[in-house]
């Protein structure tokens, strides 16, 4: 091992880079020669590490996922005499009943409704009750007319909707508003 190369390793284990050693060797050499004395033995060229070789990678390929479209229907509805039931809606696909009004000359009537076969029948006198509890669902008297209003239910797969009028009734006005999501 000559002098420079134990120079290097001196300096190395000390915890210099040897890119550090070399400027400093630069240096160090020009001092040296300003002062006339002679220079430092040359360092041997540090090592350029490789780089490695390229990494091929495999994106997987991205399939868009088309979000479902939103359709809103209406029903308006006019002068309607039902006795018995009516089937309003029958609904196989994604939606939200975004809203329903009813005016009624009676409150003798009930409404039947299921959502992703969960059933939900009630009087428009129980409806009365709760509404003052819940916000998607009003129902009181105006005038000579009652009144029912629901809005924002929504359902993953179906959606059914009856009314069942305990004496034949003639509805003044049934509107309905609902989104439905199709693929």
């Amino acid at each position: 091992m000559d002098e420079s190369e134990a120079l290097l390793r001196l300096f190395q284990s000390r915890g210099f880079k040897t890119w550090h050693i070399v400027l400093m060797a630069d240096i160090i050499g020009e001092k040296l020669a300003k002062a006339g004395l002679p220079p430092l033995p040359p360092l041997p060229k540090p090592e350029v590490p490789k780089m490695p070789e390229a990494v091929k990678v495999e994106i997987p390929r991205v399939v868009p996922i088309e979000a479902p479209k939103p359709q809103t229907d209406f029903i308006d509805l006019s002068d309607l005499r039902v006795e018995g039931t009516y089937p309003l809606l029958k609904l196989a696909v994604r939606g939200v009943l975004e809203e329903l009004v009813v005016k009624s000359p009676s409150s003798n009537f009930s409404i039947h409704f299921s959502i992703d076969g969960k059933e939900h029948h009630k009087r428009f006198s129980e409806l009365e009750e709760i509404s003052q509890y819940v916000e998607s669902i009003a129902a009181f008297k105006e005038n000579d007319f009652y009144i029912l209003s629901m809005k924002d239910i929504s359902w993953l797969n179906t959606f059914s909707f009856f009314f069942i009028a305990h004496e034949p009734i003639t509805f003044k006005r049934i509107y309905c508003a609902y989104t439905t999501y199709k693929a």
